[in-house]
């Protein structure tokens, strides 16, 4: 019994404390400015690419984003944009390139400022990312950006928690120890 309750308990730890493996994480805050008008505040940490981050692009959805916008970013960092064009159709972007040095591996940089229409039902949603070499134009990373929000943990870490719980409230009860024998009261 113990031996089982130490292998739930070493494997609940493990789910719990266990992240995705992404090298380069791009995290955001959303902010609605005015009607249809939002803001993302973009982050950006070079988690295990070997080379620092000298260029990166984020991609809005053609069917849905207008008025892409850079409005701010770290000193040193220069923004190109390229609004959704139905006639290609193309989804929009806004590139973000160091003007020298970058993002050494393991640093964040932020805030990289976009301003957006959105035209959804509800909030926009999770905007796509590539991180490129600036000079082979080679992609070394993509992803979908992450918004600031802890996560909840996933199903089969709460259940392994339940079950730990469990047996920690059945050992601790003092007395309650089956001998086989049925107690009437």
């Amino acid at each position: 019994m113990h031996r089982v309750a130490r292998w739930i308990g070493v494997t609940a730890a493990a789910l719990l404390l266990a992240s995705p493996a992404v090298a380069t994480n791009v995290s955001y805050d959303l902010t609605r400015l005015s009607g249809s008008t939002w803001q993302y505040d973009f982050t950006i940490t070079n988690d295990t690419l070997s080379v620092p981050i000298k260029e990166f692009t984020l991609f809005f959805d053609l069917s849905a984003f207008s008025n892409l916008m850079a409005t701010s970013g770290p000193a040193g960092w220069d923004p190109v944009v390229a609004q959704p064009d139905p006639g290609l159709p193309d989804d929009g972007f806004v590139d973000w390139a160091a003007l020298s040095g970058g993002i050494d591996p393991g640093d964040s940089l932020g805030i990289f400022q976009v301003r957006v229409d959105f035209s959804g039902p509800a909030q926009p949603g999770i905007p796509f990312f590539e991180v490129v070499d600036p000079d082979s134009f080679d992609t070394l990373d993509r992803g979908d950006a992450v918004p600031n929000a802890t996560p909840a943990p996933g199903t089969f870490a709460l259940v392994a928690l339940a079950l730990l719980g469990g047996l920690a409230r059945r050992r601790s009860s003092p007395g309650q120890r089956s001998t086989g024998h049925r107690m009437t009261v």
